[in-house]
């Protein structure tokens, strides 16, 4: 192999370990429309998404999304998607809806969390239904 053949196989060798050490921040996050988008696929019900300006807690700037399931009694608030910086996050959220619900409360809800999202549903929806959410979360 000639001298300038060997320059061009490290050269290459190189520029492929560069790319295979990509950073993190070249990762596309996961936005709600993603989220919804992935339930209509799935044939899943989502009416009326509407980004939540005022989260009623300083849990975290999570991103929310509500949206309404009709055919479920979900007609009014209840469906939420939280978008959330970092798992600490969702699992905050997931812990203080945990603890509104304890008690013999009559607040009853779906949460189902994968990576940097957590949906929440309202405990009127169908566990069958409320599954094949949890399924379709990218």
């Amino acid at each position: 192999m000639n001298r300038n053949m060997l320059w061009l196989v490290l050269i290459l060798a190189f520029v492929l370990l560069l790319t295979a050490c990509g950073s993190d921040t070249d990762q596309k996050s996961i936005t709600a429309d993603d989220v919804i988008s992935a339930f209509v696929n799935a044939g899943l019900e989502v009416e009326n998404p509407k980004i939540k300006t005022d989260h009623g807690s300083s849990l975290s700037y999570c991103e929310i999304t509500t949206f309404q399931l009709p055919s479920q009694g979900g007609g009014e608030g209840g469906n939420n998607i939280y978008i959330c910086n970092n798992q600490r996050e969702v699992d905050n959220w997931a812990k203080y809806f945990d603890k509104l619900s304890e008690g013999g409360t009559k607040f009853s809800i779906w949460i189902f969390k994968k990576g940097d999202v957590m949906v929440q549903l309202s405990g009127a929806v169908d566990e069958e239904i409320a599954r094949q959410y949890e399924q379709a979360i990218p």
